[in-house]
């Protein structure tokens, strides 16, 4: 019995280490991609993970630059990394991409085969085709726990895919098509191409948002203005890399323009004539009066609406009669409404006509304007108009003064050197005869000299014009 023992327990010390010489060579990384890949194409290569009680990992991913261009990677999420963590190691070459994964709390341990990383690349355009494309995954470092925590480094792994001849994507459909300004009938569907949209009278554009579902894909829209009260067609065409073709369709109905509401304001604005109104005028005093001399017989209305769209019409105001007269202004809103402004004229009987505020003062013309008469010159006497408004009495005076000061200041004797020879006599003397004038009368003076001049005295009254 003792011996059965022993045996029982050397077996399962052997089928320990046996099961965990298996589990170490179970962890290990994985990369997992597409055989082929198009040159110029998007490739995504996943980096996996598989054994047991993995609590981290990492790793050095080496690549061509050459071939492939490094987009970005991310971890990925799934029940097993849900609560760890993805760290990209810095200053490495061009080429390589080295990552860090860790359960920080070691409480969700990695037991099979999982995707822990998707890297992107873009494969350059120039490679020909049957280029292999080799990526290594190097340095890789898997920590896991059995009884203690403990490292394993695996062994280099290589992936190759090899390029491939281009396929042009015949993918023409659309991904999505939202209208924002109205309701796209039936609602969107990538294989349906006929819709509906009506929208009110105030839009004038459609508004829309669409995407192909191929990115490669081009779209051409052509949205039109909308005709008013009609039917219009926008068109979105979208072309596939490949170069079919698929045009959906939305036929856009708008509204006919509503009636705008007609105004209804029938009130004028100013109301003036060449005589003056009672009471003065206001809008909404629609009866005034107005009197007017005999010889007016036609009143004329100086008029403005407050509503540019509303009419007027004059009746009467022509041919005003003696006594009352009735003039109406009727006032026609937009929307038919009528407002009277009525105003009795009452022509005088034969009364002199009043002047109009307006009427100026005659002026007298100067061709009417009597041009004054001159007075006749009289030798030695000043000569006096008669002033606007001065007495007669007192122009006469001042004439009478007037000459007796000119009487008195203005003798002046004049020489005018006449001279008379006479006989001589048998003394040889001459006989000078003076002969004085004035104006009480003339008197000669026979005297001896020694020659005979003859003197003429003048009195002369000075002019006032001299």
């Amino acid at each position: 019995m003792r011996k059965i023992t022993v045996i029982f327990i050397v077996l399962l010390l052997l089928l320990s280490g046996l099961i965990s010489i298996n589990a170490e060579g179970e962890r290990r990384f994985l990369l997992a991609g597409a055989d082929t890949v198009e040159a110029g194409s998007t490739y995504v290569l996943t980096v996996k993970i598989d054994g047991t009680n993995i609590y981290g990992c990492q790793a050095i991913l080496e690549y061509n630059p050459e071939q492939l261009e490094l987009k970005g990677a991310v971890l990925i999420e799934n029940e097993f990394t849900e609560e760890w963590s993805y760290q990209e190691m810095e200053g490495l070459p061009e080429g390589e991409l080295g990552f860090v994964l860790d359960d920080n709390k070691l409480a969700n341990p990695i037991n099979q085969e999982t995707g822990i990383i998707n890297i992107t690349f873009t494969v350059k355009e120039e490679l020909e085709v049957g280029t292999k494309v080799k990526i290594r995954l190097k340095k890789q470092v898997i920590t896991f726990i059995d009884d203690v925590v403990s490292d394993v480094s695996p062994e280099d792994v290589e992936f190759e895919t090899t390029v491939i001849k281009k396929v042009l994507s015949n993918n023409d459909y659309l991904k999505s098509l939202n209208v924002t300004n109205g309701t796209l009938v039936p609602s969107f569907n990538k294989n349906t191409v006929n819709y509906t949209v009506s929208v009110p009278y105030s839009i004038t554009k459609l508004q829309f948002t669409a995407l192909c579902e191929d990115e490669k894909s081009t779209l051409q829209v052509n949205n039109p203005d909308l005709v008013e009260g009609g039917k219009t067609n926008v068109t979105l065409t979208v072309t596939s890399e490949a170069g079919t073709k698929r045009v959906y369709t939305i036929q856009v109905t708008r509204a006919q323009k509503p009636e705008e509401p007609k105004s209804s304001n029938n009130k004028l604005e100013s109301l003036e004539a060449d005589y003056p109104l009672s009471p003065l005028f206001h809008s909404d005093i629609t009866e005034y009066t107005m009197e007017v001399p005999n010889e007016v017989t036609e009143i004329i209305l100086s008029i403005t609406t407050q509503d540019t769209k509303c009419t007027y019409v004059v009746e009467g105001g022509k041919d005003l009669v003696v006594g009352e007269n009735t003039v109406t202004v009727v006032c026609t809103a937009e929307d038919g409404s009528v407002r009277n402004y009525v105003i009795t004229v009452t022509r005088q009987e034969g009364q002199q006509a009043t002047p109009s505020p307006t009427d100026e003062e005659p002026t007298e013309s100067p061709e009417e304007t009597s041009k004054p008469t001159q007075p006749a010159e009289t030798p030695g006497v000043i000569v006096v108009s008669d002033p606007k408004g001065m007495p007669y009495w007192l122009v006469i005076v001042l004439i009478i003064i007037f000459t007796g000061v000119g009487f008195m200041f203005g003798v002046t004797i004049n020489i005018k050197g006449a001279k008379e020879y006479n006989d001589v006599d048998d003394d040889d003397n001459y006989i000078e005869s003076n002969i004085v004038e004035s104006d009480f009368g003339r008197k000669e003076t026979p005297k001896k000299k020694e020659r005979n001049t003859l003197f003429i005295i003048e009195d002369s009254f000075r002019d006032d014009d001299k």
